[in-house]
């Protein structure tokens, strides 16, 4: 790997890394979900120091050029990420029903009570 490549590289991680924080600052995304990411950014880091890793990672997996399995690392963690978002997207969706079930009944129990109070009148 070329040292203007091994820069660029860092530098578009750098990047990812302040574009993560700010949205962590902003209160746009929630610490919890965004550790998956910050794990993601730090496997691609130690792939850019220490390039042998990705050329000993090929090997292993049996690929040909270190490329093809930086590709095929990615893709397997943008899948894990996908999955584990949407467990806490069906989460939530289910956490979402129950409440809005719960409102539907304090609301129809507030106007059974405001008839009961109007029928004593």
């Amino acid at each position: 790997m070329s040292i203007n490549l091994r820069i660029f590289s860092l530098l578009a991680i750098l990047v990812y890394f302040v574009f993560l924080l700010r949205l962590m600052k902003k209160g746009t995304v929630m610490l919890k979900y965004t550790f998956m990411w910050l794990f993601a950014g730090m496997i691609l880091t130690l792939f850019v120091i220490f390039p042998e890793l990705l050329f000993r990672l090929s090997a292993l997996l049996g690929i040909e050029t270190p490329s093809n399995a930086l590709f095929t690392v990615c893709i397997g963690a943008i899948i894990l990420i996908d999955m584990a978002l949407t467990v806490i997207v069906s989460f939530q969706k289910r956490r979402l029903k129950m409440l809005a079930q719960s409102i539907a009944l304090l609301e129809a129990e507030v106007a059974q009570l405001q008839e009961n109070k109007e029928s004593l009148c």
